[in-house]
């Protein structure tokens, strides 16, 4: 602060000398300007005269020779004096005292260029006599010497008002030259002042540059341990902005430091599950003690683990991605699940078994009465095939059915219509409408009986979520050697958030029933015989699953269905 008061004392005096040159400079110009003004009145005045001569000189040659060429320099010489006489009005206009003499000029002027106009009017009537008479009355030499007298006066005090004015251009110019000394001075001291100055800066700058440089080591190498570090690790200010963030913590949030710096830390998690992030870095900040949670960011799609330490500046975040140890333990919860399904599923087949033979026979025995009408023969030989399906599952349940099952050539169709027959008293009590669109007829190669249990599983959940009332299709397409079969309802379809959940085991979007293994299942038979299942929502609401298996073959032309 002490450096820089001279300076300024020493720039304000500067500005003044300035502004007081200035001022000189100015009166110096305005006193040039009045010289300049008076010099010009003063040419003209001599002007005036020499072309007032110019115009007599004229008068008197065509007064002598009658010779009319005399005529064009009078003429000439009268408008040069009318022009120079309205640049002396111009010019004197300013000046009560010096416009009232040049109007006294002008009356002299006016007689003395009457006087020359009449001669000639004489002369060129031919009355030489008259114009003689008028000039020999040395009337016209009286103006001439009175013109001459008063333009005599007017430029005498031209003169003297401009040495006037010549007096105080010197004096102006003397004090320009003094004010100039001045401020020259005044500018050197400013100089010398300013380069003490900038010497001191330029070692505080030094000093500062290098503590900015044991700064940058110390962040460089701050720096390198952190982008080292596996753990993601993001710094905030008190207004919880992003002030730094690793390479770690960058790879984690998918996101480049541009979009991360500068930022608010609850615009990069706005979707937090339940805002347990944003309270608790606030616990943690308010308490001022350490916090840590675990919480899934459906943004990243990940578990992230968060350590928060609260600090004066701020607070400091590690996130450590934990989405494998939760899936492993999820994966470890659905395997324990899976072992005590299938021991109780074991379980089951082995209590179930005995009555399913028992019920076998009594089909048996009943296909064979008589009186049973051919509807009531259909249903039993579906109940029986039926039975079939379920003593095979029950033995491949435990272990007594160990052979694959030979595959066998087949109708799609045929095969559609079975399980369409199977369910039409649930098809009746939700009063859904049945389309069937087969294309062509498929045939297939694979096993009936597992094929059977995909549509079927399929044709469940299409029951389940179709509302009363409402409609399922049923379209059936080949393209090369791969069949088509699509399940479309008019249900409320699937969410996007749960389309690549849908078929994993005990994931079910059914409140009251469902165990969530129908798709798992269905997936799995159709993958075992080189096949797909897809899943899409459908554009007027419903949902789509679409069944793809190898080995079909068309063994007649087309064929379409509409059921009920």
């Amino acid at each position: 602060m002490k450096t820089y008061l001279p300076i300024a004392a020493v720039f304000i005096a500067v500005i003044l000398s300035g502004v007081l040159s200035f001022h000189e400079l100015t009166v110096l110009r305005n006193d040039n300007a009045v010289v300049s003004h008076s010099y010009e009145i003063q040419q003209q005045l001599v002007s005036l005269l020499s072309e007032l001569k110019d115009t007599e000189a004229g008068q008197r040659g065509y007064l002598y020779t009658s010779n009319p060429e005399y005529l064009q320099p009078y003429n000439d010489s009268r408008s040069a004096v009318d022009s120079t006489f309205y640049r002396l009005a111009e010019l004197t206009k300013g000046e009560p005292r010096q416009r009232d003499e040049l109007a006294d000029i002008r009356v002299l002027l006016d007689k003395k260029l009457n006087e020359m106009n009449e001669t000639i009017t004489y002369q060129k009537s031919g009355d030489t006599a008259k114009a003689r008479a008028l000039v020999e009355t040395n009337a016209g030499f009286e103006m001439m010497n009175q013109l001459r007298s008063a333009v005599g006066k007017l430029n005498t005090e031209q003169s003297l008002s401009l040495r006037d004015q010549q007096t105080k251009v010197r004096r102006s110019a003397v004090w320009l030259m003094l004010s100039l000394a001045f401020t020259s001075l005044l500018v050197l001291v400013l100089l010398a002042l300013l380069s003490r100055a900038l010497a001191v800066a330029m070692r505080a700058r030094n000093a500062e540059r290098i503590l900015k440089d044991d700064l940058q080591r110390s962040y460089e190498s701050l720096n390198q341990i952190l982008k080292s570090v596996a753990a993601g690790f993001i710094v905030l200010d008190r207004d919880a902005t992003v002030t730094y963030i690793n390479e770690a913590a960058r790879s984690l949030l998918g996101r480049s430091e541009a979009r991360l710096i500068g930022r608010k830390i609850w615009d990069i998690f706005p979707d937090a599950d339940g805002n347990k992030f944003p309270a608790q870095l606030r616990e943690a900040v308010a308490t001022g003690r350490e916090s840590v949670f675990e919480n899934f960011y459906p943004q990243l799609s990940k578990w992230l683990e968060v350590h928060a330490y609260p600090a004066a500046g701020g607070v400091s975040i590690f996130l450590l991605d934990v989405s494998l140890r939760k899936q492993s333990e999820t994966a470890l919860r659905r395997a324990e699940q899976l072992a005590v399904t299938g021991r109780f599923a074991a379980t089951v087949a082995h209590e179930i078994n005995n009555p399913l033979e028992a019920v076998t026979n009594l089909i048996y025995l009943a296909s064979r009465d008589s009186a049973a009408s051919g509807s009531v023969l259909k249903y039993l030989d579906l109940a029986d095939k039926e039975l079939e399906r379920v003593a095979h599952m029950t033995k491949q349940t435990l272990g007594f059915y160990r052979e694959p099952v030979a595959p066998t050539h087949f109708s799609l169709a045929e095969l559609l219509d079975e399980l369409l027959t199977l369910f039409d008293g649930r098809f009746k009590s939700k009063g859904l409408g049945v389309a069937r669109d087969y294309e062509a007829s498929v045939q297939l190669t694979a096993v009936r009986g597992e094929i059977r249990q995909i549509f079927a599983n399929l044709l469940v959940n299409a029951i389940d979520a179709s509302p009363h009332n409402g409609e399922l299709r049923i379209h059936v397409a080949i393209g090369g050697d791969i069949a088509s079969v699509q399940f479309i309802d008019n249900g409320p379809g699937v969410p996007e958030q749960d389309l690549e959940k849908i078929f994993e085991p005990f994931f079910t979007t059914k409140k009251d029933v469902g165990t969530g293994l129908g798709l798992w299942v269905a997936r799995d038979l159709a993958a075992k015989h080189g096949g797909e299942i897809q899943v899409s929502r459908v554009d007027t609401g419903g949902a789509c699953f679409e069944v793809r298996l190898p080995g079909a073959t068309v063994s007649e032309g087309l064929s379409v269905q509409v059921g009920q």
